[in-house]
């Protein structure tokens, strides 16, 4: 009876670390995917706006 509440006592709290880990990596994959998106969006942002400037020096070129 004492090894299986030993073992259970074990059990509560491997539970307990591999928790927290999860909850780590959850927040930290969260965070990762926010600032991968603004990255994403950021590099997109750039993209577009030297097409503009491009399309407007076609534009200016063309006139």
């Amino acid at each position: 009876m004492d090894l299986l509440l030993k073992l259970n006592d074990q059990l509560m709290q491997f539970a307990w670390h591999k928790r927290i880990i999860i909850g780590v990596i959850l927040i930290a994959g969260f965070y990762g995917w926010i600032v991968f998106g603004l990255g994403v969006i950021g590099k997109l942002h750039i993209i577009t706006s030297a097409f503009n400037v491009r399309a407007e020096d076609m534009s200016y070129i063309l006139k």
